[in-house]
């Protein structure tokens, strides 16, 4: 991706950020009132209570309204000194959005005398009742001044028909001595026209058996009015002697040939009479697609300016997302094999290695970069080593130890984490100036790696050690999701983010070409220092472990692995539990390794009796491994996480055939029948396999001979000039 279009997608990001944390503020303080109905009821009882004559003004469907409430109507009221308060009867916001009741209540701000809220459908759609009974109160309430009281309906829906009913009966019977009974309701209880409803907006769920129902309570106790907002137009009808008044539009979409679009209803109530008036914002007689035209326009109007931080957001969001898929789409990503310079490369290289673990720390991932660092360093190239600083170093030259932010614990297992905010790791990697950045891992110091290199154009190769999704146990969160997709993905971005990638098997690469990796892809396996695997024993070890463990002349099964679950370990333990069972030969099994499973693995062994031909050997240092692949006469695997077998090439150069669950890592590297046995994931036939091998002599002694000659072919030098090549390859491309 080019500069200008990094420029513009950051700043879309960033616009992005900054609304966000707009719409946050917004959210957690703009919005921060409470039981305003309640006190805005006080405060009228306060104010009227000993006054003979008042006035209030009806208004319903504002909607969140610039244009026309906060134009128009508002300032209309404020300049009317008579109106005392004002009652909105519903619609009042245009969503139930925390953001629509923190404009409406700016909106509130501006009137200069007390407002009482009616619950409408846009308050309580959604999430919308929660925050209503917060902000201003219940969904039904009463109140009265002097001689009139006032009585809130809900008809949305959050209440019961017959508990509100109820609850409607009772409050009317204490009202009985006041001379004038108001009741008010956002819904209009009365049965509109044919083509009003057509037009509507609202959902008329209220039956006409609820509707008549309500109309006789209202006959029988004698209402004096009853208040409702629709968006068909003002409408003055009586029924059993009740007036029924609903309200034009105070802002919303209103739908009516009618002359007069938005209004609200001034009341005035005196000792001697009571008045109703429509005060109209709008009297010229237009069509009616004007109207829907004008109307329309005032509500996406409204819409924009109490939503413009919702409407910049979601513009910069869409806007951000296409352009990036643009931008994705319109690069020329390289899908075809290169056919670089394969000659040998004349000067010496300088190549810096990132890994997330390594020496002393003991694994495959660390000796696989050990023995490629030594191959490399043998044809006179120099090789850095980006790794965690540990507590016992190694005394290795051209370590780079990175500080840990913390240490990683699960059982005997401990890693540090490494610190890749650090300045350190920067000012090395400008001090070496690799020529080739080699990365081990696709994530923490690898994406260093991988973002050093690109920053200073150096090309970059990654090895592909770990099937990670293997490895989901190791996440304190989200273990499924860490088992799914997602560790396929990262693998795939950050391949394809590199100029070639190391697969150490052929199934390891095909794999990667199914993931969707289209760069250059080599096979290179770990190789194996053949001078370790000589069967001088100039020390003695071997002699000591044979009078240890082979003394009645013992069959040595061997295995090494770091002790953890997705290696497989209890598969390994109950096949030897069933061999022990269905032989009679004598034979040992030593395992070398440590990890979070060495405790409960030896509670398997002590609890399954297994301590007499199993045993657990702990660390083992690398140096001293050959000793014991000489020692034993059949190496055993059963892990399936493996995406190349190589200690099934270390015990092959010490002279071990192997027995191993056929997976990704092993059917490579494993002959059947030659060099060893590659079985199914299947206990009967893996534990078969070994008993023939214990069983035959003769077979077993030629394949340990076949096992040592494959394994020739994987000498650290041959690997080292394979991997000396791949580096000239992606180098001529710069």
């Amino acid at each position: 991706m080019d500069r200008n279009r990094r420029l513009i997608l950051t700043l879309f990001f960033m616009i992005i950020v900054v609304f966000t944390l707009i719409k946050v503020y917004v959210f957690l303080f703009e919005t921060n009132f409470q039981d305003l109905n309640i006190k805005n009821i006080k405060l009228i009882q306060d104010t009227l209570n000993e006054k003979e004559s008042f006035s209030f003004a009806i208004v319903g469907n504002v909607e969140n309204s610039i244009d026309v409430f906060d134009k128009k109507i508002l300032p209309s009221i404020n300049k009317d000194k008579d109106i005392d308060f004002v009652i909105f009867v519903g619609d009042s916001l245009i969503d139930s959005g925390e953001d629509k009741f923190g404009a409406f209540y700016k909106t509130l701000e501006k009137l200069d005398i007390p407002a009482i809220v009616t619950a409408g459908d846009n308050e309580i759609s959604g999430n919308g009742a929660k925050r209503f009974h917060e902000h201003f109160g219940p969904y039904y309430f009463s109140f009265s001044i002097d001689d009139s009281s006032f009585t809130f309906l809900d008809t949305t829906g959050e209440t019961s028909k017959e508990w509100q009913e109820d609850w409607l009966i009772n409050e009317l019977k204490n009202s009985e001595e006041h001379k004038n009974k108001f009741v008010i309701s956002n819904r209009p209880l009365t049965t509109e026209s044919a083509i009003s409803l057509l037009l509507s907006d609202y959902d008329y769920t209220l039956s006409e058996d609820h509707l008549d129902s309500l109309r006789q309570i209202f006959a029988e106790y004698n209402v004096t009015a009853v208040f409702s907002a629709n968006d068909v137009g003002f409408n003055s009808t009586e029924i059993y002697g009740i007036r029924y008044l609903s309200t034009g539009g105070g802002g919303g979409l209103v739908f009516t040939t009618k002359p007069g679009n938005y209004n609200f209803i001034k009341v005035v109530v005196t000792p001697q009479n009571l008045g109703y008036k429509l005060v109209r914002m709008d009297n010229n007689d237009v069509s009616l697609f004007t109207k829907l035209w004008k109307s329309l326009w005032f509500r996406l109007h409204s819409w924009f300016y109490i939503g413009y931080i919702n409407f910049i957001l979601v513009i910069s969001i869409t806007f951000f997302l296409v352009y990036l898929v643009y931008s994705k789409l319109i690069e020329t990503p390289d899908f075809y094999p290169r056919y670089g310079s394969k000659k040998k490369i004349k000067r010496k290289l300088i190549i810096a290695m990132f890994t997330n673990n390594y020496l002393p720390y003991i694994g495959g991932v660390p000796i696989s970069i050990f023995r490629l660092k030594r191959g490399l360093e043998k044809q006179g190239h120099t090789v850095y080593v980006f790794a965690p600083k540990y507590p016992d170093k190694t005394d290795e030259n051209n370590i780079i130890h990175c500080k840990p932010l913390f240490h990683y614990k699960k059982g005997n297992l401990i890693v540090p984490i490494t610190n890749i905010l650090s300045t350190k790791i920067t000012k090395e990697f400008l001090k070496i100036r690799p020529d080739v950045v080699h990365i081990h891992h696709p994530y923490w110091l690898g994406s260093v790696g991988l973002k050093l290199a690109r920053k200073n154009d150096i090309p970059v190769v990654y090895t592909y050690h770990t099937r990670i999704e293997q490895y989901n146990h190791y996440v304190p969160l989200f273990k499924k999701l860490a088992g799914g997709r997602i560790p396929h993905i990262l693998v795939k971005k950050f391949a394809n983010s590199c100029d070639a990638i190391i697969a150490p098997t052929k199934s390891t690469k095909e794999y990667l070409r199914n993931l969707g990796v289209g760069k250059i892809i080599e096979v290179l396996p770990t190789g194996v220092d053949m001078a370790d695997f000589g069967m001088d024993d100039k020390s003695g070890r071997l002699d000591e472990l044979k009078k240890r463990f082979k003394k009645d002349g013992d069959i040595i099964l061997f295995s090494v692995f770091r002790l953890s679950k997705e290696k497989n370990p209890y598969f390994m333990l109950e096949g030897i539990k069933k061999i022990k069972e269905s032989t009679n030969m004598k034979f040992r099994c030593l395992i070398a390794g440590t990890g979070p499973e060495e405790d409960n693995m030896e509670r398997f062994i002590e609890k399954n009796d297994l301590g007499d031909v199993v045993s657990l050997l702990g660390k083992i240092e690398p140096k001293d491994i050959p000793v014991y692949y000489q020692l034993a006469d059949i190496f055993i695997f059963s892990s399936k996480s493996e995406t190349q077998g190589m200690v099934l090439l270390e015990a092959m150069a010490g002279f071990c055939p192997v027995v191993a669950i056929k997976s990704s890592g092993t059917d490579d590297i494993i002959i059947d029948g030659k060099n060893g046995f590659k079985t199914k994931d299947d206990m009967k036939s893996w534990c078969q396999r070994i008993v023939y091998l214990m069983q035959n002599k003769d077979s077993l002694d030629k394949m340990s001979k076949e096992a040592r000659e494959f394994s020739k072919r994987y000498s650290i030098e041959n690997i080292a000039e394979k991997a000396t090549r791949l580096y000239a390859r992606i180098l001529s491309k710069k």
